[in-house]
């Protein structure tokens, strides 16, 4: 009689942390950038990936409709929601507001 009780509770724990895994490539003008930092957000702990020297990330989301965010020094920073959107294709910009080209002398 314990079994099908400990099977139920197994089934619905194992249902509560299912992950929908989220890939795609993050690039600019040039071309595929690495380093950017891709978070999940609107969660309690800290989901989040870094991009590779190809540009592309896979991060396992809690969400079945996850909103991501890409960050990178000098680049405005994007947020998107994903609707079964895989792979995805992210084109950042330069953040020219706050980041200004250094004059030559």
């Amino acid at each position: 009689m314990r079994l099908p009780f400990f099977l139920f509770g197994f089934l619905i724990s194992t249902g509560a942390v299912a992950q929908t895994p989220v890939k795609g490539v993050v690039y600019d003008r040039v071309g595929p950038i690495h380093g950017v930092v891709v978070t999940e957000q609107g969660v309690d702990s800290l989901n989040s990936v870094v991009t590779n020297s190809m540009g592309e990330f896979e991060i396992k989301t809690t969400n079945s409709n996850p909103t991501l965010s890409f960050t990178y020094v000098g680049l405005v920073t994007k947020t998107i929601q994903v609707k079964n959107k895989t792979p995805l294709r992210v084109k950042m910009k330069f953040d020219t507001k706050r980041y200004q080209p250094i004059e030559k002398y």
